[in-house]
């Protein structure tokens, strides 16, 4: 009977991930769910993708909480800090935002991403220069994008 739990659960994680591809972000949570109840899957990855699904349908709040359990069992992860700070971002909580990404920044001090992202938070709120500044730096780092 176990053997058949794990194919339901490895079933529902590819479900929600086509679902995702597709922009289908709440039934691809909805199959996030029914894995995290079918299997011991990777946690990690199912809440950090939960979150990033509903930053997409603007559900800041519940994107925090997901990438919060993701950040439970790694706290070291750059992508889930970067995306809790623009979920941050969502909610307007710029300060909030910052302090995220400089974590992240300290994690990894050359990954535009975050420094892309603070230039958001500057730009957000008025901060033009500062803006600048951070967006140089990301261009800097990974000047093809």
């Amino acid at each position: 009977a176990t053997g058949r739990y794990d194919k339901s659960g490895l079933l529902f994680l590819q479900f929600a991930k086509l679902r995702h591809i597709v922009k289908k972000y709440e039934a691809s949570n909805e199959c996030y769910e029914k894995a995290l109840k079918l299997q011991d899957c990777n946690e990690i990855e199912v809440y950090y993708n939960m979150g990033v699904n509903y930053c997409h349908l603007n559900q800041a709040k519940e994107a925090l909480e997901a990438f919060q359990k993701c950040l439970k069992y790694n706290p070291n992860s750059t992508n889930a800090l970067i995306n809790q700070g623009i979920a941050y971002k969502q909610l307007q909580e710029y300060d909030s935002a910052m302090a995220i990404f400089n974590q992240a920044l300290k994690l990894s001090p050359n990954d535009s991403d975050v420094y892309n992202n603070i230039g958001t938070v500057h730009y957000a709120e008025g901060r033009y220069e500062e803006a600048v500044v951070n967006y140089l730096k990301a261009l800097e780092i990974r000047p093809d994008d």
